[in-house]
């Protein structure tokens, strides 16, 4: 019986997906249809956790409570999180709960920078790209896999408490914070978080990773503040050391597909070989004048499956100092 292949221009795609870019991109010549699609990873991962609300009880999988900590002691024979509550004090709260704040506005506030500094959108799509990929992988694994955070953990230790989706989110450390305000604030945004038991892997500490390693990795600044913000995540009981370890992996395994541009100010996409044509054959992030607001075809199949090959050896050659 002869296969039915079914043709890139017979799927029917929802019409507000079709005229979607487009519109956009007719009425904002700056928005190429390029940049749209490369926000697929990052609506991927704001969509994931209700997408996984929807799913039958059957498909539920179990909470892992105690793996992750177990696993932890065998490697390192003690909790980093235990040994820092013996200098809890209201300077080091309110110092984490800062850097806590930076973290959230801190995509942003890197984009518009890296907006100003290159003026190219085939970069800042590359970019969201590669961010969205790191936060999807991330999510997939927090639903697939749940971990508890160090505060639950202790909480089942203390009163045997058993892992459920129906127990809201805890601020853990930072509940001190609210009681030093006098107002709610990290409570309110805890309690309603999507993904309670998402320990595993820590994008908390995989967001400053990627930014070191994409746009440089010689910042003194950006180093203080990852490291800060991974030893406040431990400080505040919201995540183990596997977990920061395990945001890292997840940003070089990105970048292992999708190596990051140089970092030099003098930038030039014409001599730049990760946007070359025999680099990144279905991914033409440059952009010239006349194609700004074009709809050129994307071969996603490529996209997401490259040639692993070409990835790991651009690699070697973009970490080379």
């Amino acid at each position: 019986m002869k296969e039915k292949t079914i043709k890139e221009s017979e799927v029917k795609w929802p019409k507000w997906i079709c005229g979607a870019g487009p519109g956009i991109t007719n009425k904002f010549p700056w928005i190429s249809t390029r940049l749209m699609l490369s926000l697929i990873p990052m609506l991927s991962y704001v969509a994931l956790p209700s997408f996984f609300k929807l799913l039958p009880e059957k498909f539920i999988p179990k909470i892992d409570v105690n793996g992750l900590p177990a696993f932890e002691y065998e490697l390192f024979h003690g909790f980093l999180h235990r040994w820092m509550s013996q200098f809890i004090n209201p300077v080091f709260d309110i110092l984490a709960a800062t850097l806590y704040i930076i973290h959230y506005s801190l995509p942003l506030a890197l984009s518009l920078y890296l907006w100003w500094k290159y003026r190219d959108p085939k970069r800042i799509a590359y970019l969201v790209w590669c961010l969205g990929l790191v936060n999807t992988v991330g999510v997939l694994i927090q639903l697939v896999i749940p971990t508890s955070p160090p505060w639950f953990w202790e909480k089942c230790i203390d009163s045997g408490t058993i892992g459920s989706f129906l127990i809201k989110g805890d601020p853990a450390g930072l509940q001190r914070v609210d009681n030093l305000i006098n107002y709610p604030l990290f409570a309110n945004i805890y309690s309603k978080s999507n993904i309670v038991f998402g320990s595993f892997p820590s994008l908390h500490f995989a967001w400053p990773f990627f930014w070191i390693f994409y746009e440089n990795r010689r910042s003194i600044w950006l180093w203080a503040y990852s490291i800060l913000l991974g030893l406040s995540a431990v400080y505040l009981w919201h995540h183990f050391v596997l977990d920061l370890i395990g945001g890292i992996l997840i940003d070089l395994l990105v970048f292992c597909f999708y190596p990051p541009p140089p970092s030099s100010s003098s930038y030039s996409s014409s001599k730049d070989p990760l946007f070359s044509s025999n680099i990144h054959p279905s991914i033409d992030f440059s952009l010239s004048s006349d194609d700004i607001s074009s709809d050129q075809e994307w071969n996603f199949s490529e996209l997401i499956l490259p040639n692993s090959n070409q990835r790991l050896t651009n690699v070697s050659n973009v970490y080379q100092v």
